[in-house]
């Protein structure tokens, strides 16, 4: 249990790091915010490599993390988000898509314990970033499975309903703002940029 809390912590530590370093290196240059300066930015990368090299001594041979689908595909996330590249780590990126591809059910959900909406969400976003075509029938297919998670009339949810439009651990749990913002990040994730949604009427 100890071991998939720290690797699950490592994980959430790569993607944050990751993620931050890629905004700062993105960053406008007119931007009036303070300029970041070397020290930290070389600390930052440095915490990020130092995780990195964790995951890679982690990762099973069966391509996943702790054989658990959300882990999988929030350490790929983290992987393929890293600045410079993923070139390095292509071979490890390919065996997670794979574990990930061959957890997918027939509904578009992608997990085997727990949480099927957020596992699905994670892995549906590493398919996406990784820019591999072949993946791209499991994101669609994942992207529907989320759709129809979402609680409304479909559930037996009315508008007046505390948990409309919500999404819960399952279809009989009740609805967690946490799920939906997981579920939400993905589909913004996958879907095209001139994506909109129309207000209801």
């Amino acid at each position: 249990m100890r071991k998939s809390i720290i690797v699950f912590v490592a994980v959430v530590l790569v993607a944050m790091l990751g993620t931050s370093i890629l905004a700062i290196q993105r960053a406008d240059s007119s931007s009036k915010l303070p300029a970041i300066s070397a020290a930290v930015r070389d600390t930052g990368q440095q915490s990020l490599s130092r995780g990195l090299d964790y995951l890679r001594k982690t990762q099973k041979d069966d391509g996943s993390w702790q054989g658990h689908e959300g882990i999988t595909g929030l350490s790929t996330i983290g992987t393929l988000q890293q600045p410079g590249g993923w070139t390095r780590d292509a071979q490890r990126v390919e065996k997670a898509l794979k574990f990930l591809a061959s957890r997918q059910k027939e509904d578009g959900s992608v997990w085997s314990v727990d949480n099927p909406p957020v596992n699905t969400g994670l892995a549906i976003t590493a398919f996406k970033y990784s820019g591999k075509k072949e993946y791209e029938p499991h994101v669609k297919k994942g992207q529907a499975f989320l759709v129809q998670a979402q609680f409304d009339e479909g559930e037996g949810v009315k508008p007046s309903d505390h948990g409309y439009g919500g999404v819960g651990y399952n279809a009989e749990t009740r609805a967690d703002l946490k799920n939906l913002h997981h579920v939400m990040e993905a589909m913004k994730a996958t879907l095209p940029e001139n994506f909109s949604v129309s207000p209801p009427r």
